[in-house]
């Protein structure tokens, strides 16, 4: 699916006059790989040679390949292209970020989860993925996957947490309490009302 440039998230750093249209992922707000690797790292010139690039099995989002050019770069993953490994980030003006890093996997929210037969548990992540476990992981919480191993970063008191929206999007605080859809955030010298779902465990 593509929309008109103007109308899509202006968390997206990216020039809007170059183009008309642009491809959006299809379950999520976040940018395309497409994008991330045409318009803001540079890569490519165009989207065949993005494709090119993405059909040569080089690139890995949370050490996973993806070939699908709409396949969304999710906030705190970690991109893999050839050699060189990248994270998506939040800036204080609350603008998606793309800057090397050394990690190799990154945080995923989970955005849902349904209880299986045989026990299970469906987990729901905000990329789009759904994945199989058995570990008690609740809706809000973060999680890193590491190959057949996953970390589990809860969602309660004492939390570190990245704020995703509003003025204070980007910065990152302590949660002080929950209560209901809202959660208390303290972060440089304040404490702030925040809704669960603009904060993102780190």
């Amino acid at each position: 699916m593509h929309k008109k440039i103007q109308i899509v998230s202006k968390k997206w750093a990216i020039p809007r006059k170059k183009r008309t249209y642009l491809a959006v992922p299809n379950h999520t707000n976040d940018m395309p790989i497409v994008v991330v690797i045409r318009d803001i790292l540079k890569l490519a010139d165009n989207r065949k040679e993005v494709k090119k690039i993405l059909n040569s099995g080089s690139v890995l989002i949370n050490e996973r390949i993806v070939r699908d050019e709409k396949h969304p770069a999710c906030l705190l993953d970690i991109l893999t292209i050839g050699d060189k490994k990248y994270k998506v980030s939040l800036s204080k003006k609350g603008k998606f970020e793309i800057s090397e890093t050394k990690e190799a996997a990154g945080h995923e929210k989970v955005i849902g989860k349904k209880l299986l037969k045989g026990g299970k548990i469906q987990v729901n992540l905000a990329s789009g993925r759904n994945i199989l476990t058995d570990k008690k992981i609740g809706v809000g919480d973060s999680i890193i996957i590491k190959g057949k191993n996953i970390e589990v970063s809860k969602l309660e008191k004492g939390a570190n947490v990245l704020i995703l929206g509003g003025k204070h999007a980007g910065h990152v605080g302590k949660v002080k309490e929950i209560e209901g859809k809202i959660a208390r955030i303290s972060f440089e010298g304040q404490d702030i009302n925040v809704l669960k779902k603009l904060i993102m465990v780190v």
